[in-house]
Order: structure tokens, then C-alpha cells, then sequence
């Protein structure tokens, strides 16, 4: 993690700058009376491959994890939402 991002913590004002750059925070877009949301598609596409699979991983082998991803799709979240709410 170092090496991706560096050792200036003062990089990221805060946890939604962080999420913008490696390309996790949602991006909502709206036009006339369309709404919809994607994921950044200008990121380092490594990073971001790297939190989604850990947020998987955690889900699997975490319990707190697991109970906070059925939660999310209980309230009617897809499984790719509840995954990146998860992991951070």
C-alpha cells in the first residue's frame, strides 16, 4: 500500500478524496429526468481491483463483515454495492 500511495498521509483530505481516487465512490450522474450511478472510470484500475477483492475476501472470512453485507442486501443494495460498503 506504501508504494501505491505513498507516505504523505496528507494527501487525501479525507476518506471520500481517498475513495475518489482509487475509484470506489459512486458516480452519480443525472440528465433531464435520467438518474444513474457508476464507478469512476478514470482511477489506477489495479487499486481499485485490489479493494474490491479484499472487501470480498473480508465479507468471506469476517463475520461483522458478512452480517453488514447481508444487512445491505436485505435493504435492497446490489451484491457490488454492498461489497464496496464493506470493505470500507
Amino acid at each position: 500500500m506504501l508504494v501505491a500511495f505513498g507516505d504523505d498521509r496528507s494527501r487525501f483530505g479525507n476518506a471520500q478524496a481517498f475513495m475518489s481516487y482509487i475509484g470506489i465512490a459512486p458516480v452519480k450522474e443525472e440528465s433531464g429526468k435520467k438518474r444513474w450511478t457508476h464507478w469512476r472510470w478514470s482511477c489506477p484500475k489495479f487499486l481499485r481491483q485490489s479493494f474490491v477483492e479484499w472487501a470480498d475476501q473480508s465479507r468471506r472470512h469476517s463475520s461483522w463483515a458478512n452480517a453488514f453485507y447481508q444487512q445491505q442486501r436485505r435493504s435492497g443494495k446490489k451484491s457490488s454495492q454492498s461489497d464496496s460498503r464493506s470493505g470500507v
